[in-house]
Parts: structure tokens; sequence; C-alpha cells
């Protein structure tokens, strides 16, 4: 029975805890192929050039959605940006994804070389697994339209997880500026904001944990009675939305803003800091090329944000962290701020 017989058991869980089987079925992935197939406009005449690795569920996904389209799919043996620059020429490719840290290293790819590629047909590139800074989209056009023939190129950002076999919203093709946003969930897909501690559901603009519920959404999880007691909420009709683990709110368009994830948030004197907020105000300053966030123990404030940060070639030995924490205390709320070492 399709709704019922195991098709697939990738492991998740890995950066919160011990990794988990997700139970999915044939119904669950062939759901979610049709829904992002419409959401995307993928059909048999496109093109995916697949950089990350088939063992990452979003790769997975695209792979899956291609087959079920019957469209082109290209597999890359690992991801490089120079062989993903080449490919998306080389096989005329019309749609293709990475993770944030791997579109800014093909984005300061591109910034540095000499030559141009053609990716007139390339119609949308899709970015998952993690939200993305903004000035990195906005990097990104610039040279798509700079060096790559692509003026009119189109970013999307993809959220779900390997429980919902894996894509949960996108964002619509027709309302590019609201690519900094996670999108909005895919057909038969609900999706609620509920309170971390209490299971209260919540209004827009309201921040709690992610909750959902689809045809998508997988069975259980294999042979973890207490993460399967603990993983669902219910609503006050009854119905069973699956616990994500992630944090954000809905807008008043009904956009989803994802922020980080429960486990990740950043405690200082009982306020919740989400690293990504850091993250994304840092990629703005001219001498960052990465950055990552993490919270740092302290006796006094429970927790403290604390950066790493790799500078751009050229600031390398020209820019203190000393400097780096000023620029960042002009643009951001006190409790926020990062603190000398």
């Amino acid at each position: 029975m399709p709704k019922e017989d195991l098709a697939a058991l990738p492991y998740t869980g890995g950066t919160t805890g011990m990794p988990k089987g997700v139970m999915l079925t044939h119904y669950n992935l062939v759901s979610n192929a049709l829904q992002l197939a419409v959401a995307m406009r993928i059909s048999q005449v496109d093109t995916h050039v697949g950089s990350m690795p088939m063992f990452h569920m979003a790769e997975f996904g695209f792979f899956n959605i291609l087959l079920r389209c019957g469209g082109t799919y290209v597999i890359m043996g690992r991801f490089d940006p120079k062989l993903l620059a080449e490919n998306i020429e080389k096989y005329e490719a019309t749609v293709t994804w990475a993770v944030p840290p791997a579109l800014n290293a093909l984005v300061n790819f591109l910034e540095n070389i000499g030559r141009t590629y053609d990716w007139r047909y390339l119609k949308v590139f899709a970015t998952g697994a993690w939200p993305v800074a903004p000035v990195l989209i906005e990097r990104l056009k610039k040279i798509a339209a700079e060096k790559c023939n692509n003026p009119h190129l189109v970013h999307n950002q993809v959220w779900g997880m390997t429980e919902a076999s894996p894509m949960v919203t996108t964002n619509p093709l027709l309302r590019p500026d609201k690519s900094h946003t996670q999108g909005i969930p895919l057909s038969d897909i609900e999706l609620k904001i509920v309170d971390i501690e209490t299971g209260k559901e919540l209004g827009i603009n309201q921040s709690g944990e992610i909750a959902i519920r689809g045809p998508n959404v997988f069975k259980r999880y294999w042979k973890r009675e207490k993460e399967n007691q603990e993983c669902w909420w219910y609503d006050e009709e009854g119905r069973k939305f699956f616990r994500t683990g992630d944090i954000g709110y809905i807008d008043e368009e009904g956009f989803l803003h994802f922020q980080d994830r429960v486990k990740e948030v950043i405690k200082y004197k009982g306020y919740t800091i989400a690293p990504f907020e850091l993250e994304a105000l840092l990629m703005k300053h001219e001498a960052v090329m990465d950055v990552a966030v993490i919270g740092k123990p302290d006796i006094e404030a429970g927790e403290i944000p604390k950066a790493f940060i790799v500078l751009k070639p050229e600031y390398q030995g020209k820019v203190s962290e000393s400097e780096i924490i000023e620029w960042v205390k002009e643009r951001i709320s006190g409790y926020k701020r990062l603190l000398k070492p």
C-alpha cells in the first residue's frame, strides 16, 4: 500500500542528537515530487545540475522531481564552484540548487575570475537546508547579470526537512521580492506556529516552533518510541502536526520567515538570539567572506554570541576584531551584540 509501505529510510538529526531513521513511504515521496514540481514549474523540458551529494535529502528530492517529470538530471561527482559554473553552461541547465555555504563559494569564485559563462537558460537558482543572507542573494543576481549572461535569474528559497520528504515551503516564482523569506507552504500542506513552552498556537509575526501536516510528512522514526511520542502537536480539532524543531514566524502575507533551530538559539539573560540574524548582518560587512555564530557559555549571562569569521583575502590583516564588533554594535539591538573576547 503506497501510504503504508516503506520506500526509504534516510537518517537525520546528526547536528542536534543521535541520527534517527525517518520512515518515508512511496506516498510521501511521490506527493512531495508533485508538490514541488507544480510550485517551481518543473517539467520534462527542464535540466537540473545536481551539485550536492545525493545522500542529502534535498538533492534526493530534486532528483525525485526530475525522475517524476521526465526531465534531465546531471550528476556531479562532488561540489566544485568552477565545475558547477561550467556544467550550468554546458548542459543548458534550467534549475539548480545549493546550500548557502556552497552558494557563497560559487559567488566568490565568479566574482574573482576573469572569464564569463552563458547561463541564459537558468531560470531558478534555489537554496535550502539553511536560510541565506539577503546580501548573498543580491550578489548572486548581480554576478549572474554581469558575468553569466542572465539578468533575470530568480533566486528561490526552499525550506523543509527529511521528515517532509523533504520540501515544505518555497518562494512563488512571481514574487522575487520575497526571496529573503522561505516562501509559502506547498499545496496540501498546513503550517502552524506554536509556542515552544506552552504549545499554544500563535498569530501573525509571532515567533515559535513550526509545526506541519500534509501528505509528504513521514510515518514515524524507526524504532524510536520516545521521539515518536514527543514529535507531534495536536490542534483544537485533534489533527496531528509534526513539530519540526525549527523556529520561525508567518508575516501578514502568509510567508514563512525561518529564524533558527530550537536547539541552536542563544539564550542571553533570558533573551532569545537567533544566530542566523547575526550571521546575515555580518555578511553585509565588506570584509567578511563567511561567518558562523554560536552560543558561548557565560557565568553571568548564560550564553553570549560568538562569531567565527573568514575575511576576504584583500582584507586579511587589515580589519581587527574590535572594528567588526563596533560595526555590529551600531546595527543591532543591545542584547544581541558581539562582545570583546
